[in-house]
């Protein structure tokens, strides 16, 4: 073999193990976030469908209570807690969920009935609890932070979706058609191509070493684009702040998130001058143009800083295809004035493509046939990471015989 072919074989060697041992570190991480994503991909219809006596409600001819007033509804619930958000966005004959943060900083989700503000349940948020009306919060929480305390579970996901995004290259530059000898090069891109193909494809009738290789291989190949893309918002979504936003703030301009920029102002045990309703009728008019159809997603208050976050969303998100717009109005408590915004149209370049990360990692970009795909591929996710411990186990064994 030539020096360039014997650089180029000892290279593939390297990157081979980089990939296995790097996937072995990584395997039982992804199979845990590969199964739990599975779930989530329908989290809400799976929640309603559990506990139907939490979620389901009669529709009535009376109007949906003002948020005010369910607002009093759940005070009444629980008048030591602290009321956070009222979730507004709801399917035909669904309850109103309010989020209340108890005396002892817990968070707890209390359903109400929108007609009547009667207490459907609560439930204590994303504890550790093996039962119907606690199974999916679990899930959610175990794919987010792994019940780690703290940050630490949000830093190693995101430490391994970084991993994850960066093996998914070395993954797809080893399906490619190694160097070949100087008498047997072609370089005809018809050629190389036809050296490709069978990355793509798994050999029937093969042994059972072979067509775990070629199983690993080819579902990698096939599902690349989704992989990478999920590799990527995870990071997006687990390290924000400590590495997307800095990477992504040097290609473009970014909106800094009002949450971070406005002053505390201390309101803890003070009402605000404002209800919710009157938050929501004074976000309606700053929404930017061509944006008056979209739908009230929620209404959360932040005491600390005295300001009111209201969220809208495209109408049909989650179900249709490319329903992907939101926005966010930050209204003062008291002044009723705008604090900030960010949102898809109200944003720039950079903002819009963080806001596609969360409709690319649940699968909503692509409406409902995305959230398919997603549940799909965090099956086929698992199945990938367990073929590979398969392959490296082979490969010891047959070292051991050799």
């Amino acid at each position: 073999m030539t020096s360039t072919v014997r650089s180029g074989v000892r290279s593939r060697s390297f990157w081979v193990r980089l990939h296995r041992y790097v996937g072995l570190v990584i395997a039982v991480f992804l199979i845990v976030l590969g199964l739990t994503g599975s779930v989530i991909a329908f989290e809400r219809e799976l929640d309603a469908w559990l506990n139907p006596e939490l979620f389901h409600v009669s529709e009535q001819s009376a109007p949906v209570l003002s948020l005010d007033a369910l607002a009093g509804h759940a005070q009444q619930f629980d008048p030591d807690a602290e009321l956070i958000t009222i979730r507004i966005k709801r399917d035909h004959g669904e309850s109103i969920r309010v989020d209340l943060k108890t005396e002892q900083g817990t968070m707890r989700e209390l359903f109400l009935n929108p007609f009547s503000g009667e207490a459907l349940g609560a439930r204590v948020r994303g504890a550790f609890v093996m039962d119907r009306a606690h199974v999916i919060p679990m899930v959610y929480r175990l794919h987010t932070n792994l019940y780690l305390p703290g940050h630490w579970g949000v830093w190693l996901l995101g430490g391994i979706a970084l991993i994850w995004m960066l093996d998914c290259l070395v993954g797809f530059y080893l399906t490619l058609p190694p160097p070949l000898r100087s008498k047997e090069k072609n370089n005809s891109c018809r050629n190389w191509l036809s050296r490709w193909k069978p990355s793509w494809s798994i050999k029937r009738q093969a042994g059972q070493v072979r067509f775990n290789f070629d199983l690993h291989r080819a579902s990698g190949l096939w599902l690349w684009p989704v992989l990478f893309m999920m590799a990527m918002s995870g990071t997006y979504f687990n390290l924000n702040a400590e590495v997307f936003r800095p990477i992504v703030g040097l290609f473009g301009d970014l909106t800094p998130d009002p949450r971070k920029t406005l002053p505390g102002t201390l309101q803890s045990g003070v009402d605000p001058v404002l209800g919710f309703s009157d938050a929501v009728l004074v976000a309606h008019q700053w929404l930017p143009a061509g944006n008056d159809n979209l739908e009230l997603s929620f209404v959360r208050y932040m005491p600390a800083l005295n300001v009111y976050r209201v969220a809208f969303d495209q109408k049909g998100r989650g179900n249709e295809v490319f329903a992907i717009k939101t926005e966010q109005v930050f209204i003062d408590g008291n002044a009723g004035t705008l604090t900030g915004r960010r949102g898809y149209d109200s944003g720039t370049r950079a903002d819009r493509f963080l806001a596609w990360q969360f409709p690319i990692h649940s699968g909503q970009i692509l409406g409902i046939y995305g959230r398919v795909l997603i549940c799909i591929t965090g099956i086929l996710t698992a199945m990938l990471t367990m073929t590979g411990v398969v392959i490296w186990r082979k490969k010891c064994k047959s070292r051991r015989i050799k």
